[in-house]
C-alpha cells in the first residue's frame, strides 16, 4: 500500500494514526505486509501503534521526525530505513519491534529518545551513533542483546 501521509491529512494532529483509515489499529488487514509513505514530514505519536502484521515500511526523504511510540509493538516489522533527513527519534519510537534486524542512523540525527529501540532483540551487529547526536535517552537500546559493537 502506498500513501502520501499517515492519518487524515498531511498536517493532521488529530486522527494521525495509520489505523484511522481502517477505523482503528485492530482493523488493519492481516494481509497488509508492506507500506510506502511518500510525502510526510513527521510520523506522529502512536502512528503505527500495534500494526502487528506490517513487515516493511518505506519512509520518505521528506521525513524530519519520528514521534513517541510511533512504531511501538510492530512485532512483524523486519525492514525499515530511517531516512537521512530524520533529526529526532522520540521515546519508545520502535519499542517492541522484536524482528527489526538493522538500524542505520544518519549524520543528521540529533536526538534518540528514551527506550527508542527497547526490546528490538533482533538488531544485530554494529550500531553507529553519529557525532551529531546530542541526546541519547535512558534505556534507548535496552534488551537489544544481539548488538555486539557500538560506535559513538
Amino acid at each position: 500500500m502506498t500513501l502520501p501521509f499517515v492519518g487524515r491529512s498531511l498536517d493532521a494532529v488529530e486522527n494521525s494514526s495509520f489505523g484511522y483509515i481502517f477505523s482503528s489499529h485492530e482493523a488493519i488487514p492481516q494481509s497488509l505486509k508492506e507500506l510506502v509513505i511518500t510525502d510526510a514530514k513527521t510520523i506522529s505519536d502512536y502512528a503505527f501503534f500495534r500494526a502487528t502484521y506490517i513487515e516493511s515500511i518505506i519512509l520518505p526523504e521528506t521525513l524530519i521526525s519520528i514521534g513517541k511510540e510511533a512504531f511501538i509493538e510492530c512485532r512483524s516489522l523486519k525492514e525499515l530505513t530511517i531516512p537521512s533527513t530524520v533529526r529526532i527519534i522520540e521515546s519508545f519510537a520502535f519499542n517492541g519491534c522484536r524482528l527489526l534486524k538493522n538500524i542505520e542512523l544518519s549524520e543528521n540525527i540529533t536526538e534518540i529518545g528514551a527506550n527508542a529501540f527497547e526490546g528490538c532483540s533482533s538488531i544485530d551487529g554494529r550500531v553507529k551513533i553519529p557525532n551529531t547526536v546530542t541526546t541519547v535517552g535512558e534505556a534507548a537500546f535496552k534488551g537489544c542483546s544481539k548488538i555486539d559493537y557500538v560506535v559513538v
